[in-house]
């Protein structure tokens, strides 16, 4: 048991994997904090609005108060400490300044209406992500396999990959077991089609019993088969592209938006891919050197 958790955490591997993630999950949350750019102004909204978000609330995300000008100039410090962390510049300081300050600002969107607490809005893996990157080892491009350079990669795999078998447990433990039946998800998809906002592709699913029965398995499928990209490379290669496509088709089904799906890219293997990039220009190169011989060259070799 030891030997399979050492070989799962501990094994060693390459810094390029490492090096892409640290880049996808900055893009992703720059990419999510730049389509929110009015954040820094909930601050200034009525007092009467602020009733509804306690003294607690406040305290857990660090609104402590502070003016306008002030949670503006947090803002692009945050901007600014995502674009050093994709660049790999004092990485260490910058994540952590980045995963502090995104954790402040993610729940501003959801401060005032959600009873049950603020949600992240894509912004939950980015921020456990971050804090991973700050406390670990950073890499160079061509450093050695090391164990230091996997077990963050697999942390930030398993933290993103619970967000869907969370959401499956979630819809088990309120719904039970008939979420996964067609008459749900049809009622699910005719619940989302407002007059003035329906989705593209939601009337091909109305009247039609297999289509929604596909689609109500299909979701419980993504929510609870994904973790095994986790320990299968075979299960990511065929999962992380379905998953991909099925976020795409719920857009167009429902008009529901996972704004973390960037971060499906976290499970691609990029020391293969560059390897084979790599191995692919240098076997171009020496074909090209090959026909740049002189003839006489080429007829002594022979």
């Amino acid at each position: 048991m030891k030997n399979a958790w050492d070989r799962f955490w501990f094994r060693p591997g390459g810094p390029t994997n490492f090096i892409a993630a640290r880049i996808i999950v900055a893009i992703t949350s720059l990419w999510l904090v730049l389509s929110r750019p009015n954040l820094p102004g909930i601050v200034a909204w009525p007092e009467a609005f602020w009733l509804h978000p306690n003294t607690w609330l406040r305290a857990r995300f660090l609104i402590l108060g502070l003016p306008y000008a002030a949670e503006l100039a947090l803002y692009v410090v945050l901007i600014v400490a995502l674009l050093l962390t994709a660049a790999g510049r004092y990485t260490a300081m910058s994540a952590f300044a980045a995963a502090v300050l995104l954790y402040h600002f993610a729940p501003f969107e959801d401060i005032f209406t959600s009873l049950s607490g603020p949600f992240f809005r894509g912004l939950t893996a980015c921020v456990s992500c971050l804090f991973i990157i700050s406390f670990a080892k950073q890499p160079r491009r061509l450093d050695q396999p090391s164990p230091e350079y996997r077990w963050p990669l697999m942390l930030m795999r398993l933290l993103f990959a619970l967000t869907y078998l969370l959401s499956g447990i979630s819809k088990l433990r309120l719904v039970g077991p008939r979420w996964a039946t067609g008459q749900n998800f049809e009622g699910i998809v005719m619940a989302m089609m407002l007059p003035d906002a329906t989705p593209p592709w939601a009337h091909w699913f109305i009247g039609h019993p297999l289509l929604c029965w596909l689609g109500a398995l299909a979701g419980v499928m993504m929510d609870f088969l994904f973790i095994f990209t986790l320990f299968s490379p075979r299960a990511a290669r065929i999962l992380v592209p379905l998953v991909a496509v099925t976020h795409l088709v719920v857009v167009k089904v429902l008009g529901v938006v996972f704004p973390a799906a960037p971060l499906l890219l976290l499970f691609v293997n990029w020391e293969w891919l560059f390897d084979a990039l790599r191995g692919r220009r240098d076997g171009s190169a020496r074909a090209a050197e090959r026909f740049d011989e002189p003839a006489s060259a080429q007829s002594g070799m022979q």
